[in-house]
């Protein structure tokens, strides 16, 4: 079998194949390229790369350069008329090399994936245009180890506010008190 190449710009920019007549009967590679610089996201989806109106039998044999980034890849969707180019995320990727630690937020980041709306959708972005050193980083940033070591800071930081609110409120009483007690000399009461 042949390769198709599909040369992508943009999500709205991208090459496509339509055999108008007849079926395709697949086999050999699909290679995605980017092309300028473009850096797709997780969940983008690049619709018909392939159509044939008389519908599509078997499925691409290889898919080259599945690898986007160290945390993002390409996947395939087949359709009875057509193929999608799919970009998923696969933040435990396993040439990340990834301590334990980094392997349960990579985890934990795999199963909300899917789902992700709004800030978690932009961090995971975020984490897909990092390097493949920079992503363990990025996981021990926000892993339940670095959670530990920065709740006795954050009590010392609790303990110490409350002593200044404590002592902010004193002097505010006493000044309370005293400006009280001079009015009320003032006064004659």
């Amino acid at each position: 079998g042949g390769t198709l190449t599909i040369d992508i710009a943009s999500l709205a920019s991208y090459g496509r194949l339509n055999i108008t007549s007849g079926f395709a009967a697949l086999g050999g590679a699909i290679t995605p390229t980017l092309l300028n610089g473009y850096s797709p996201s997780r969940g983008d989806t690049f619709t018909g790369v392939l159509v044939a109106s008389g519908g599509i039998s078997n499925s691409f044999a290889c898919l080259n350069k599945a690898e986007i980034s160290s945390t993002l890849e390409w996947n395939l969707v087949y359709n009875a008329t057509h193929v999608n180019l799919l970009v998923v995320g696969d933040f435990a990727n396993p040439t990340l090399n990834l301590k334990p630690d980094q392997r349960q937020v990579a985890d934990a980041l795999n199963a909300l994936s899917s789902k992700a709306t709004g800030d978690l959708s932009t961090v995971l972005n975020a984490i897909g245009l990092l390097g493949s050193s920079a992503v363990g980083d990025a996981y021990t940033q926000i892993s339940a180890t670095k959670f530990k070591t920065m709740a006795p800071a954050a009590l010392s930081g609790s303990a110490l506010h409350t002593v200044n609110l404590r002592w902010h409120l004193n002097n505010l009483r006493t000044d309370a008190l005293e400006s009280y007690a001079w009015k009320g000399e003032e006064t004659g009461s």
